[in-house]
């Protein structure tokens, strides 16, 4: 085999790998609380995640603002899960709906709040100790790198829940709320917990020294 030849199959095992690779594990896009969440023992441990018929209250929708950051390694990413934990609301004047689910959504952003959904799913939650809650995504939308979104949540029916702030907790002015769809987003104390995971859209871009290297074998 010459070092032409030899030099070409190097490339193409290079490329082959570069583009499989990424596609194995999901990275993660945003993460605020790393697993650590408050829970009922706080006494203010989470926002409100009403829905728009709930009898002991009214409708609450939060959201909490992110930016997609490769470090100018991808173009974006595959949406493909957004954790975030839950628990249902147990009061005496608000009995727990285990029926009744929430739904998940990465937003666009307009001129700072939340615009319009870029993709949604729904998780369903039936304890009142809070939990993390994963909604799995298709794989297929893309979040451009070095843009802002939004996650939302939005309580379906009755659903009465409470979106856990991480621990400790943290106030970046990143978080939004509202009475039920149409009403203004306002700007809420204390960023709840989330975590936005995807898959790069394209492969690594091969290290300049690598490519140095390659084209040694043909000198």
């Amino acid at each position: 085999m010459d070092t032409r030849t030899a030099a070409s199959r190097i490339v193409f095992i290079i490329a082959t790998c570069l583009i499989i690779s990424p596609a194995a594990k999901a990275d993660i896009l945003f993460d605020n609380y790393n697993g650590s969440f408050l829970t009922s023992a706080s006494p203010n441990w989470g926002c409100l995640v009403n829905g728009p018929d709930i009898n002991c209250g009214s409708p609450h929708e939060q959201a909490i603002r992110f930016t997609v950051s490769s470090g100018g390694m991808y173009n974006g990413f595959y949406l493909t899960s957004v954790t975030v934990p839950l628990s249902l609301l147990d009061t005496w004047d608000c009995v727990p709906d285990p029926g009744h689910d929430v739904t998940v959504g990465v937003y666009t952003d307009v001129l700072g709040l939340p615009g319009s959904p870029v993709e949604t799913a729904d998780v369903t939650v039936s304890c009142t100790d809070p939990t993390d809650a994963t909604a799995s995504f298709n794989g297929t939308t893309v979040l451009d790198d070095g843009v802002t979104y939004w996650v939302v949540l939005v309580g379906n029916i009755n659903s009465n829940h409470i979106w856990s702030y991480p621990d400790p907790p943290v106030d970046t002015g990143s978080r939004r709320y509202r009475y039920g769809d149409g009403t203004l987003w306002k700007a809420g104390a204390d960023d709840p917990a989330v975590r936005v995971e995807g898959v790069p859209t394209g492969p690594v871009p091969v290290r300049v020294s690598t490519w140095g290297q390659i084209k040694s074998l043909y000198r």
